[in-house]
């Protein structure tokens, strides 16, 4: 718990937001905690309204990937790791593909209306819509 907590503080400093992002074209308006956990970690489909969403995640090497999991899903690097390894032994399912950069998911994002992803706020552009905010 002491290293989750310091590495919040850490991450906190590097990053001022993560936002999770969807496209400008979506119907989705906003996520809350619990639905971008839900998403990201696929225990669910679609959204009570029907919308589906695709989660894409970015490598776990990165800063942005363990601040997205330490704060919305309280998990660390290796416990993510962990988690996807019992997912895909027991048939549960598989990880989000992994894309490599904010510019790779917003890419992909502005090309699809189902995608749904997250990236340091300093990387917002044009053709992404903001659904939840972590700060």
């Amino acid at each position: 718990m002491k290293y989750i907590l310091l590495s919040l503080v850490l991450l906190s400093n590097l990053f001022a937001e993560i936002v999770v992002i969807v496209n400008a074209e979506s119907k989705v308006k906003t996520l809350n905690s619990d639905y971008a956990k839900m998403i990201f970690m696929k225990k669910i489909k679609e959204l009570p309204n029907g919308e589906v969403l695709i989660p894409l995640d970015q490598s776990s090497e990165t800063d942005v990937y363990t601040a997205f999991y330490e704060s919305v899903a309280n998990k660390s690097r290796s416990r993510m790791s962990q988690y996807w390894a019992k997912r895909v032994f027991t048939g549960k399912g598989e990880a989000p593909e992994i894309l490599g950069s904010d510019e790779e998911v917003i890419r992909r994002v502005m090309n699809n209306i189902d995608s749904v992803g997250y990236i340091n706020a300093e990387s917002l552009v044009d053709g992404v819509k903001v659904v939840y905010t972590i700060k």
